[in-house]
């Protein structure tokens, strides 16, 4: 049954993994890695430790440096994350019905599909922080040293995978000690690879937080993030109608009634046990916030989903939940891939289709300015498939012969969010104008479409010189993106 549920996983994972392009965080991940000067570059650009930047360096130098290779190892350890949320289930529960729930749950989650085919550090995340439970739970139930010492170990990568796992690390080092408050000193032990990690995470954090690569967290309000955290965690980033998450929180509320009504004493107490778990990682971020740390944002919470993944596992498992636990064990499995299945073959769920823009762009023969308006650095994945492309620099004039400005036309943004790399994000950006300064120059010549993405062409019969400046609006909001292919700096007089 595990391996029919891991290769199910797989499948999920890899069905269509290089299909959509890479969006601006993916695509700020090939920057990090592929510019040498690899540990100074996660410092002064990235929000989040080093190892999974390491780890994707080593994957790509074997695999080479595809939308797919980059996206391959989050895939993997998505996949592996399936077997160790059974293996801790079994270990706290000591039921199989139980861990294959927790394992199929996991498997099929929207949010676990969903980051297990991008190429960020999210998968390795939960991978990491799930092993990090597995040995925290056998060191509770066995209470060897070296399960301990594991625990520590897979705790330190979690910290250094990202700075969130320290809110599942920490309550499951007090619930260590408070289990073995007799020998504390062997949790110590325990915490020997967590000590030895913290100085250095420490000068990473403090040197990304002093270049304030995190800020633009704030600029929406929290009770947002946190509502979009709450939907995201049933339906994931691309989920398409909210009515889905009230079906999934309610079948969510039948497994925490099957606890209490129809489970015994060890399964309330395990349930108990993760659902405090998982909602420190809720409370702890938001506190956190409430005092002016806030770095609150709803995927960062990703690992601590697994035990709350495997607290709704011990209800609909319990052994008195019956056909009850069977029917909304199977509605949650099969709400949830239909909600995979629907992102991967509807692209108003999808990311933005950069690469097909691409191909329509380069098909243009002259010089020519893209032009995407508006805070439109969400469009700077279009530089890696634009062939001979760059970013015009402030103050620098080129001479170009067409100017393409691209607009994002989804047919639909219903509660679309913000910071998960859905296309429609980008409809709040893409305004692009034509420049007044710019109109007797230039001549309209057609709007050609692809996907979701419109371009408004003009062209001038010959050279015209152009700067950044000319698009931007009066008063400037955010600077707009202009993209210049084959354009030769203009003269100077």
């Amino acid at each position: 049954m595990l391996i029919l549920v891991v290769v199910a996983a797989g499948a999920l994972r890899f069905w269509r993994l290089g299909a959509q392009s890479l969006w601006f965080d993916e695509f700020f991940t090939t920057q990090v890695v592929s510019k040498g000067k690899l540990l100074s570059n996660i410092a002064g650009k990235e929000g989040t430790p080093p190892l999974y930047f390491i780890a994707v360096w080593g994957w790509t130098k074997l695999f080479g440096d595809t939308d797919t290779a980059f996206r391959s190892l989050s895939a993997i350890v998505g996949t592996a994350t399936v077997p160790l949320a059974y293996a801790a289930a079994w270990e706290l529960a000591r039921s199989r019905r139980v861990a294959r729930v927790a394992a199929v749950l996991v498997a099929v989650n929207p949010l676990f599909v969903w980051f297990s085919q991008e190429a960020r550090a999210y998968s390795l995340f939960a991978f990491v922080g799930t092993l990090s439970l597995l040995f925290c739970v056998r060191a509770r139930t066995r209470g060897r040293t070296h399960d301990l010492v594991l625990w520590g170990v897979a705790s330190a990568a979690a910290l250094s995978t990202h700075y969130f796992a320290i809110f599942l690390v920490l309550p499951e080092a007090v619930w260590l000690l408070l289990s073995h408050r007799r020998r504390w000193r062997r949790v110590l032990v325990g915490c020997i690879p967590l000590a030895v990690a913290g100085p250095f995470l420490y000068l990473f954090f403090s040197a990304q937080h002093a270049a304030d690569n995190q800020d633009w967290i704030t600029k929406t309000a929290l009770g947002f993030r946190i509502a979009e955290a709450g939907r995201q965690s049933l339906i994931g980033p691309g989920g398409p109608d909210d009515r889905l998450w009230a079906l999934g929180a309610a079948l969510v509320l039948v497994a925490a009634a099957l606890v209490v009504v129809r489970g015994d004493r060890r399964e309330r107490s395990a349930f108990a046990v993760m659902v405090a778990l998982g909602a420190t990682g809720l409370v702890l971020p938001v506190a956190g916030a409430a005092i002016g740390s806030d770095y609150f944002l709803g995927r960062n919470l990703i690992a601590s989903l697994v035990p709350l993944a495997i607290a709704i596992a011990i209800g609909l498992g319990a052994v008195r939940a019956g056909w009850i636990g069977a029917t909304a064990t199977a509605g949650l499995c099969v709400l949830s891939t239909l909600i995979v299945v629907a992102v991967a073959s509807d692209v108003d769920l999808q990311k933005a289709d950069w690469r097909s823009l691409a191909a329509l762009l380069d098909t243009v023969p002259s010089d020519s300015a893209v032009v995407i308006d508006h805070d439109g650095h969400l469009a700077e994945p279009l530089l890696r498939y634009l062939r001979s492309a760059r970013v015009l620099r402030a103050n620098e004039s080129v001479r170009v012969q067409e100017i393409d400005l691209v607009y994002y036309t989804p047919n639909r943004v219903d509660r679309c969010g913000l910071f998960q790399g859905r296309a429609c994000e980008n409809v709040l950006f893409l305004f692009p104008t034509f420049p007044d300064v710019l109109v007797n120059r230039f001549v309209y010549s057609g709007k050609p479409l692809v996907g979701r993405f419109a371009v408004n062409r003009y062209r001038a019969g010959q050279p015209v010189p152009v700067r950044t400046e000319m698009f931007v609006r009066r008063p400037p909001q955010f600077a707009p993106v202009v993209l210049v292919r084959r354009a030769q700096p203009a003269l100077r007089r």
